[in-house]
């Protein structure tokens, strides 16, 4: 099964214990939720599932930090996922190039963002802000 838990895990998870989940950090996909919704968690196990195969691992993650665009609909309450592969030593840094990205896991995590925003948009009701 590609989908390593269908209900949320903690957002306190370290990297060590993360890792344990998957046993294929190349397929490895961490899914932090701002709002918790089962409908959101269940989605995105469904569309990876069924087309994609990478090691999601959903974490519940509110409050974020405040360190990029998504922590701005999490502080509203809009239900919204930071789809993250992990860090490397390189990240930021001048050694952080072209070479050391993984375009076939990018483009996995493009598909998956694509077919999540596409099914969202095609649905008839709206996932609920959680109050």
């Amino acid at each position: 099964m590609s989908f390593v838990a269908t209900e949320f895990l903690p957002g306190t998870l370290t990297d060590e214990e993360i890792a344990r989940l998957s046993g294929q950090p190349e397929k490895l996909l961490r899914a932090y939720v701002s709002a918790p919704s089962p409908e959101l968690a269940t989605k995105i196990s469904q569309l990876n599932a069924d087309f994609i195969g990478l090691d999601v691992v959903p974490l519940l993650s509110f409050p974020m930090l405040g360190n990029s665009d998504h922590y701005f609909f999490a502080l509203e309450r809009v239900p919204s996922v930071f789809f993250f592969t992990g860090g490397n030593e390189y990240a930021h840094t001048p050694l952080d190039t072209v070479e050391r990205i993984n375009a076939e896991k990018m483009a996995a995590v493009v598909r998956l963002a694509y077919l999540l925003a596409f099914s969202l948009a095609d649905e008839t009701h709206r996932l609920p802000r959680k109050q």
